[in-house]
């Protein structure tokens, strides 16, 4: 193995723990994963959201929206209900636990870097971009659907 390779192999190894050491500090602190604060945070900027919304916003499939809305629904941070106008439409809302759960998380990975990032030169993060994109090719990861979110755990595990 070359020096460059191993090099390389450290930084991502380094960026997998630190998303997993991240994750792990949010789930002993709030009992939530990253998709669950991210949700929690989309609506607790909005009053209600509708499924669709959501799965929007967040770049997710409509069935792990159900399922990250369900468990919060079950721990009673959001509540869903049917709409008057539209018995067939629910809509989403965060409780007043919701609340609270989301006030006394720590802040995640994910928003340290977006802020993080967004103080990077456009030029700097075009290239960054291009190199992310270009090591997800040589992982074979680039046909891999993923939303914009950084979580760990099995593909299928992210909504749990």
């Amino acid at each position: 193995m070359s020096l460059r390779s191993e090099e390389a192999l450290i930084a991502l190894r380094q960026i997998f723990l630190a998303v997993e050491i991240d994750s792990r500090a949010l789930a002993k602190q709030s009992n939530l994963n990253p998709s669950q604060f991210i949700l929690l945070q989309l609506l607790n900027s909005k009053k209600f959201m509708t499924p669709g919304e959501i799965a929007k916003n967040m770049s997710l499939a409509h069935a792990t929206v159900s399922t990250l809305t369900e468990k919060l629904r079950k721990t009673g941070l959001v509540r869903r209900e049917t709409c008057t106008a539209d018995k067939r439409s629910q809509t989403i809302s965060l409780t007043e636990l919701g609340r609270e759960t989301l006030f006394n998380a720590p802040d995640i990975l994910q928003r340290r870097f977006e802020k993080q990032f967004e103080n990077v030169r456009e030029e700097e993060q075009e290239q960054i971009v291009f190199v992310l994109k270009q090591l997800s090719s040589i992982l074979g990861a680039d046909d891999i659907d993923a939303a914009p979110l950084l979580d760990v755990g099995s593909a299928t595990s992210i909504a749990q």
